[in-house]
This record gives C-alpha cells, sequence and structure tokens, in this order.
C-alpha cells in the first residue's frame, strides 16, 4: 500500500518525529514558512531514518520556533499569530521591524521573548 498512497504529518509538534518514524512520507507544516532551510533539514535527517540527529534539531532549534509564536496564543490575547511571526521572523534576522498594519497589534513587551525562549539560528548538527 504505502506505494499507492502518500501518508503527510499534518502537524509540527514534538510527535511529528513519531509519525515520520512509523514512515510518514513527509509533512506539511505550516510553520515551516519560517526558517524553511531548518524545517528541510530536520525533514531530511528524519526520512533518511537519521533519528539521532533529527530530534536534537526538533529539540534545539525548531521546538523554539513553534513555541515563540504559539506559546501566548490565547483566545484574550491581544497579540495575533502574525505578529509573534512577524517578531519571529525578526529574532531570526530575516526582518528589521515585526510591525503589523491594523487590526493587528504589534508585539507588547510581555510577548517579546527574548534569553532562552528566543528563536535561534542554531549551527547545523
Amino acid at each position: 500500500m504505502r506505494d499507492k498512497v502518500s501518508v503527510l504529518a499534518a502537524n509540527e509538534a514534538p510527535d511529528l518525529i513519531g509519525m515520520l518514524a512509523i514512515g510518514a512520507h513527509g509533512a506539511l507544516i505550516g510553520i515551516s514558512q519560517v526558517a524553511p532551510l531548518l524545517w528541510s533539514g530536520f525533514l531530511a535527517e528524519s526520512l533518511a531514518g537519521d533519528f539521532n540527529v533529527a530530534p536534537r534539531m526538533f529539540q534545539d532549534q525548531l521546538l523554539p520556533i513553534i513555541s515563540h509564536i504559539f506559546e501566548d496564543m490565547q483566545p484574550t490575547s491581544p497579540v495575533g499569530v502574525a505578529t509573534l511571526t512577524k517578531e519571529t521572523l525578526r529574532q531570526l534576522g530575516v526582518f528589521r521591524s515585526s510591525h503589523v498594519r491594523r487590526p493587528d497589534l504589534d508585539i507588547t513587551p510581555r510577548n517579546n521573548k527574548t534569553g532562552s525562549g528566543r528563536p535561534h539560528q542554531s549551527k547545523p548538527y
């Protein structure tokens, strides 16, 4: 059946590694718009069966990005996913500003992560 049907995991959470380990052909990852080279490297390692490197890549490089964007997504939060995505891209050095147009609101000090929660470009494994 594997040669007739492609199974793509649609999840960027930690269980994505397990889905790839048991045979998913790939993944549909919306958040891969942020740091696509990191995500493609992770998928390449996973699909090649290197489950020593892939989990470390996920933990060290990708999970901070996921956490930065989705951590404060609460129904009462004034800051939306577009704002958090732009702030993540700013911290990664892709954008100079995370300013968003109305009706979205700009990043707030509470949502402006620094330190260990900040996304970063790590050296490749």
